[in-house]
């Protein structure tokens, strides 16, 4: 049997910088204890090595102790979730992918324009949870065929925006761009799928 290797095998840019930051702190000697919001990405071998060297995996912001280091995801966490960290007095290491943080602001500045924000993604996905916080938790997530079905009856001149989870199939955005803007008259589209996945 032959085993080969893809020519793009293993971590993502915003993955290898995320474990990076996070190995770093769990080396830096510092004194306070530290933890990661979450797991700091989607590897269990990973959450268990920095377990081992004192950074444990925290779900919930009311179990971290107050005035701790806290090491936030690479796919981000909602703007409130940020605050509340931030009301623990929390030393914050944001290991956010900066495409992520990208999807961030637009989502932010677009919701603070009247706009109706739709993300194509995984609503369960942690990325996706966290980009909706951007705009208090309003955007309209589509990801099925049911999903846009729903979503079509709405009045057709809402100005909407749209942007995607970094990591779905660049078929599905063309496929729900093409429906969006057959039916919607004022559509916004930011392909926001990361290049390592396309």
């Amino acid at each position: 049997m032959s085993i080969r290797v893809a020519d793009n095998a293993g971590f993502c840019f915003g993955v290898d910088r995320a474990v990076k930051i996070a190995y770093d702190a769990a080396r830096d000697g510092a004194k306070v204890p530290t933890y990661t919001y979450g797991m700091i990405i989607h590897n269990r071998d990973v959450a268990s090595d920095l377990e081992g060297m004192g950074v444990a995996c925290i779900e919930n912001i009311d179990d971290i102790p107050r005035g701790s280091r806290v090491i936030i995801r690479a796919h981000g966490i909602s703007e409130k979730e940020y605050e509340d960290l931030q009301s623990r007095d929390a030393q914050i290491i944001d290991a956010t992918c900066p495409y992520v943080k990208k999807i961030h602001s637009i989502v932010k500045e677009e919701f603070s324009k009247g706009r109706r924000i739709v993300i194509i993604g995984d609503r369960n996905h942690p990325e996706v949870k966290g980009i909706n916080g951007w705009c208090a938790g309003s955007a309209d997530i589509l990801y099925t065929d049911d999903d846009m079905n729903a979503f079509l009856e709405n009045d057709r001149d809402i100005p909407i925006s749209l942007v995607t989870q970094t990591t779905i199939r660049g078929e599905l955005l063309k496929k729900f761009e093409k429906i969006l803007k057959k039916h919607f008259t004022n559509v916004k589209i930011s392909d926001t799928i990361c290049s390592a996945t396309s």
